[in-house]
């Protein structure tokens, strides 16, 4: 059956954490955190599903974000 825009939930839990922790961030501190251009980070931050195990750590530690709360927020 194909698929629709309907049977996307609207955001991922990974979505939600990574954006609100990184809210008051501009893209090219963001870029400049996990080593990309801002173009690359607002497009990995469009599809954090899409991010290296390197760039969520690099994220993460500087924004505080606990791992506990990752794992919660990553599906397998």
């Amino acid at each position: 059956m194909p698929r629709s825009i309907f049977d996307k939930p609207a955001h991922s839990k990974l979505y939600i954490l990574l954006n609100g922790a990184t809210a008051d961030l501009s893209r090219d501190e963001l870029g400049a955190i996990i080593g990309r251009t801002a173009a690359t980070a607002r497009a990995r931050m469009k599809q954090p599903e899409d991010l290296t195990v390197k760039e969520l750590t690099k994220i993460c530690r500087s924004r505080g974000v606990l791992i506990e709360e990752l794992r919660q927020a990553i599906q397998y």
